[in-house]
């Protein structure tokens, strides 16, 4: 049995989505499903190895546990949108805490007694680990105690102590508990076989959910079975190119989406060609709400003068009109 923590429930959405887990009745902190128990603790060290505790001793049968969540960046190495293994867990709480933990990832995370709200709290953290959360120093804490395996792996949402880094984490709340969830059912003993299985090609939990979307749009908008998708002749011609079986899978379902609605798909091309020579750059734009206005949001990091000038002239330079055209729905800009 499994113990599955996190800090907030927006993180834990698709793990209630694809589990369908029932609320305990004394606690409405704690879920249960077959393969185990989902808690929330809340942020906070102290916060976390209470409920922590409190969960074990809810569940004697529990024999690992996993943390899941998002994390701020200390290292400008690190790029945002991807998803850390912890190594080893360190605790600042107005001061070093002495207690370290030694997991078995690769990432050193800071567990924070306090929300990261400036660069200049960031700063202290950035000699003890790469990454930094609320939490998860805790749920070390007490699995420790209990002497149970802990494994954490945290979503990179935003660079700690950015302004607004609130705000970017509500954003990213929905893919970061998607691609978290992924990566539990890929360790998972209780993985579960995938619905569909395509020869040469490899689905992801999220491919497949992609998939299953995709060729039921298909089937209600020309009236066709799924199997007229499976059997065509451009996946036939893509199991026999040289390419890896995660290269089929992305083009497979670029043809599919393609067929489904060809303009988006055409316009979806033309804007990320617009912003390849940032997105190199690892400058990220971002519709800020893509029905009602063009706005975009610009997310990156730097670690000196020359690159911070770099990138701002980069943005500066922008083709903003182009991007306008496509937002307006015309293909024609060149």
């Amino acid at each position: 049995m499994h113990l599955i923590s996190f800090a907030h429930w927006p993180e834990a959405k698709s793990f209630s989505d694809h589990f369908s887990p029932t609320r305990h009745p004394k606690y409405d902190w704690v879920y249960e499903f077959s393969g185990g128990a989902i808690i929330i603790t809340g942020e906070g060290i102290h916060e976390a190895i209470s409920k922590t505790t409190r969960a074990l001793g809810l569940y004697p049968e529990i024999k690992e546990i996993y943390n899941f969540g998002v994390a701020g960046v200390l290292a400008t190495s690190l790029n945002l949108h991807e998803i850390k293994e912890v190594r080893t867990v360190y605790a600042y709480d107005s001061r070093p805490l002495f207690k370290s933990f030694t997991l078995s990832g690769n990432t050193d995370l800071v567990t924070s007694g306090e929300r990261i709200l400036s660069t200049q709290a960031a700063a202290p953290l950035k000699a003890m680990g790469q990454i930094v959360d609320r939490e998860t120093w805790g749920v070390a804490f007490a699995a420790k105690e209990s002497r149970l395996p802990l494994r954490a792996f945290k979503y990179l949402s935003d660079m700690a102590g950015e302004l607004g880094a609130c705000e970017i984490v509500k954003d990213l709340a929905d893919i970061a508990s998607l691609k978290l969830l992924e990566v539990y059912l890929d360790l998972s003993p209780q993985k579960l076989n995938p619905e569909i299985q395509i020869e040469g090609l490899y689905l992801t939990f999220t491919q497949e959910k992609q998939l299953e979307n995709i060729l039921k749009k298909l089937s209600s908008k020309f009236d066709k079975d799924k199997s007229f998708w499976m059997d065509s002749d451009f996946l036939k011609n893509l199991q026999n190119e040289k390419l890896l079986p995660k290269e089929r899978t992305k083009k497979f379902l670029s043809f599919l989406s393609r067929e489904l609605d060809p303009f988006t798909y055409s316009l979806n091309e033309k804007v990320e060609e617009v912003f390849s020579a940032l997105t190199h750059e690892k400058i990220h734009l971002t519709p800020v709400n893509q029905m009602e206005t063009k706005g975009l949001k610009a997310q990156f990091s730097f670690q000196n003068k020359e690159e911070l000038i770099l990138k701002t002239q980069m943005l500066k330079n922008f083709d903003f009109e182009k991007y306008y055209e496509l937002w307006r729905g015309n293909l024609d800009v060149e």
